[in-house]
């Protein structure tokens, strides 16, 4: 059953060092956000200063997960703020990397059914969003089988998060953050954000706080319940 939608407030707690944060995600270490222009990912404090920047292999990058010891990064082939390089990919990629170094361990291109944006790390699957289909499908990483599948009842999803027992999902263009059971596939909450929110591009659950950075101001925001 779906609860009745909360309307929410949010706290601004630091404007992001990548310009453009699509993605973001949690870490022992710290937030991850990554740049969707640069490509560039950086690690930060609870204050959002940068303890460590890394270039990546990716490209228009958005979904950012980390789990096993690895970024894994969504990859969307395509417009890129930067010159080309050598190893940019077309299609939807996901990454594999090192968190240390930046390099590609791995990479797995996704069927061409969607864009590729949020991505989140669920005892040892991933969890990807798919943009124009709405669907989330569960990975398993060592084989790239879908396990799980959940219809969507918006477009433009964008960042994930798990809170221990649900999987969270924002939605950019009605500034909605939904709550998922991912056993029955059903909806279980609803947060509204206010008009006046930055827009909700990565998602992360950090220290038992939803936060979600707006990959147009750089702002990162905390929901406020």
């Amino acid at each position: 059953m779906v609860h009745l939608r909360s309307k929410a407030s949010f706290e601004v707690v630091f404007k992001s060092p990548a310009p453009k944060p699509n993605g973001m995600t949690s870490s022992p270490e710290g937030v991850w956000l990554i740049d969707q222009h640069m490509d560039d990912a950086y690690l930060v404090d609870d204050d959002g200063v940068t303890r460590r920047r890394i270039m990546t292999d990716s490209g228009n990058s958005s979904g950012l997960a980390y789990g096993g010891g690895y970024l894994w990064i969504g990859l969307n082939g395509g417009l890129r703020g930067r010159a080309p390089r050598p190893n940019d990919r077309t299609g939807f990629w996901i990454l594999k990397a090192s968190p240390k170094t930046g390099k590609t361990l791995e990479a797995f291109q996704l069927p061409d059914e969607g864009r590729l944006h949020g991505l989140e790390w669920v005892s040892g699957r991933i969890w990807a969003a798919r943009h124009e289909v709405k669907l989330l499908w569960l990975y398993n990483p060592k084989t790239w089988a879908v396990e799980n599948e959940i219809s969507l009842g918006w477009s433009r999803t964008h960042g994930l998060a798990w809170d221990g027992d649900g999987l969270w999902a924002a939605f950019t263009t009605d500034k909605i953050i939904a709550k998922y059971d991912v056993k029955s596939g059903k909806q279980v909450d609803e947060i509204q954000l206010p008009e006046t929110s930055p827009d909700p591009h990565g998602l992360a659950m950090h220290k038992g706080s939803l936060l979600y950075s707006d990959a147009n101001s750089a702002e990162v925001a905390r929901v406020v319940r």
